[in-house]
């Protein structure tokens, strides 16, 4: 919805002229890195990666043009652009098997992906994404509390309606949004693996969408990122 219009040609929706209904769930990414390089925290990855060979440092994606390719690209304007090569894959999964193999260092994923690798001390966090820590992992903190300036953001979900659906339509959609939202069953799925409950009304989704339409618009064009075939 964000990121897509500007990684990918012949778009012919643009997600901001849909109407929202509301925010489904959020969470925050968490940059993760593989044990053997024993980086736990951004002041450590900082002089890891001023320790590396020139062009020696790879991290992982699950796509070229997704969230998990974008965020690392922010993140190494954020520490001053030192040479990292991007390799991406067909998938957060082949992405996961092959990081745990430590064919790669480093790679930001969404909680809920990382949640069993780090509960089972196959990768390490290194920060969080988002305003606050993950509450799945309350020890991984946050980019800004590691002195990382503007880098908070959240991967979500949102429920949008075609534009020109009936506002009672919308209204409707929503109310059973934060009826399924305030459900205890549906509350434990979303919040047990590691992601936040959405739900309120649809202004803040819009909001949202703005934000990080923005935000990954700048990062592609300054990087020059395409999306995956």
């Amino acid at each position: 919805m964000a990121i897509n219009p500007h990684t990918m040609d012949g778009m012919t929706i643009d997600p901001r002229e849909m109407l929202a209904v509301g925010n489904m769930l959020q969470c925050s990414l968490i940059l993760c890195t593989h044990p053997s390089i024993n980086v736990s925290n951004v002041a450590q990855l900082r002089a890891w990666i001023a320790a590396q060979p020139r062009r020696s440092i790879n991290y992982g994606s699950s796509s070229a043009g997704a969230m998990t390719h974008v965020a690392m690209e922010l993140l190494r304007e954020r520490l001053g652009s030192p040479e990292m090569t991007h390799v991406p894959y067909r998938g957060s999964g082949p992405a996961m098997q092959d990081f745990i193999a430590n064919r790669f260092s480093l790679m930001f994923d969404a909680a809920s992906v990382v949640a069993p690798f780090l509960q089972a001390h196959q990768l390490r966090g290194v920060l969080a994404t988002g305003a606050t820590p993950s509450p799945a992992f309350p020890a991984v903190q946050t980019a800004t509390a590691q002195g990382i300036a503007n880098f908070t953001f959240y991967a979500w979900i949102g429920l949008f309606a075609a534009a020109g659906t009936p506002p009672e339509i919308v209204s409707r959609l929503n109310a059973a949004l934060n009826a399924a939202m305030a459900d205890p069953a549906t509350a434990e799925r979303i919040t047990g693996r590691g992601d936040e409950l959405g739900g309120g009304t649809p202004e803040k989704l819009p909001t949202m969408l703005a934000t990080d339409h923005r935000l990954w618009g700048e990062v592609v064009r300054a990087n020059n990122i395409r999306a995956s075939g």
